[in-house]
């Protein structure tokens, strides 16, 4: 699954690529600032529900009544944060949040929001196949539909988002009746136990969401400039699409690692070292592509009008290397048990990205919140090798006061 995620998000950088040559970077920074605002915030719909499903809908046999309390929970939440969004976003910036964009942009990112918690119950229920082919079908239809649209030079921004809607919608419903979840209204007394019980996940969730989209969030509050909010998020999106690729490849490293945790802790040292010098080297490369080809291949891909996504994705390489070794070093973290801790790193490296790119745009713009983007990633790599080197030292301490 982890491979077909990274398809996925291949295709929808594709899809970003060829909206953002089509409509330039006017039109497209109102897209992708919609979108990205809804990205974020829909954290209040989710609340870590899945990541609590994923384990919970495991140890029962028909989980079918479980995904209906979800869903149920879900739509509670949705609409509360639909009004509240479409209520407060116009009145800070009503050029860039437009009520008829945003409106689709709530109803679109509801319906993936819904589309993962029945990927989660595909998970539960052993139906891998079925979950990869529903996620490729739905990218390559919105891929497919962006193609047609712009074969046929259609330059109405909202029937793009209409259609992206639409499909997503369809791929809801026919994904609904694979999965046939139960609904017992009278149920509905359970629904804030049902939250109290997934609230403990919601903190790594919350926090990985942050991390991953604050920048353009704030970018596009802050900056009065539509290209430099086009520009940086394009160069955001192409670091993204990195991290699925190295997010699919821990699902690989990590069952190892966990296995030779419990069997082998000599030879999980050994390869803890190889999985770091691994991760590291592909990062390097990606690093290094970046460096010697990336100007070139944006040009192709995106034209003259977009030149300064270089060079904003210049600014930003060193995120390659640095988010490389953090992966590595999450990897170990999981495989040892160590995954709470993980949470205080996260926590402060959140913290500090937002408050540094505030303090810092109205000074140094786009090139500082690049660097307080850099910095970040150093104060989460920092966090993490110090739980890895505290972890060792109270398991040697602890071990010399038994002696």
């Amino acid at each position: 699954m982890g491979s077909t995620a990274a398809v996925a998000q291949i295709f929808m950088l594709l899809q970003s690529l060829m909206l953002a040559r089509w409509f330039g970077p006017g039109s497209y920074a109102i897209y992708v600032a919609n979108f990205n605002l809804c990205t974020l915030s829909v954290f209040l719909v989710n609340w870590g529900i899945d990541t609590w499903l994923l384990r919970t809908a495991s140890e029962i046999e028909n989980p079918q009544k479980l995904f209906g309390t979800v869903i149920l929970l879900k739509v509670i939440f949705g609409i509360i944060w639909g009004f509240l969004l479409i209520f407060l976003a116009p009145k800070f910036k009503p050029d860039l949040y437009q009520p008829a964009v945003l409106s689709l942009a709530i109803l679109g990112t509801f319906f993936e929001s819904l589309m993962n918690t029945f990927y989660v119950a595909f998970f539960t229920t052993n139906r891998f196949k079925t979950s990869s082919i529903i996620l490729i079908s739905a990218r390559t239809l919105r891929l497919l539909s962006t193609i047609l649209l712009i074969h046929f030079s259609n330059q109405n921004l909202l029937t793009f988002v209409t259609l992206r809607v639409v499909i997503d919608g369809l791929i809801l419903i026919i994904t609904w009746f694979q999965i046939k979840p139960i609904f017992i209204f009278r149920e509905l007394i359970n629904l804030p136990k049902t939250f109290s019980l997934a609230l403990p996940y919601s903190g790594s969730d919350f926090l990985a969401l942050v991390y991953q989209q604050a920048d353009v969030n704030l970018v596009s509050i802050l900056s009065s400039q539509f290209d430099i909010i086009s520009f940086y998020s394009l160069a955001i999106s192409a670091v993204n699409v990195f991290f699925a690729v190295i997010q699919g490849l821990l699902n690989v490293v990590i069952p190892y690692l966990t296995r030779l945790f419990i069997d082998n802790k000599e030879k999980l040292k050994i390869y803890s070292i190889f999985s770091l010098a691994g991760f590291s080297l592909l990062g390097f490369l990606f690093f290094l592509l970046v460096q010697y080809f990336g100007q070139n291949v944006i040009q192709i891909i995106l034209g003259p009008n977009y030149v300064n996504v270089y060079t904003y994705l210049n600014l930003i390489k060193p995120i390659f290397i640095l988010r490389s070794l953090t992966f590595g070093i999450t990897g170990v973290l999981i495989a040892i048990n160590k995954q709470k801790q993980r949470l205080i790193p996260q926590a402060i490296s959140d913290i500090f990205k937002v408050i540094g790119s505030l303090l810092v745009f109205p000074y140094l713009n786009i090139f500082g919140v690049s660097r307080i983007y850099i910095l970040s990633e150093i104060v989460l790599l920092c966090g993490y090798c110090w739980v890895i080197c505290a972890s060792l030292f109270f398991k040697n301490k602890s071990h010399l006061e038994a002696v």
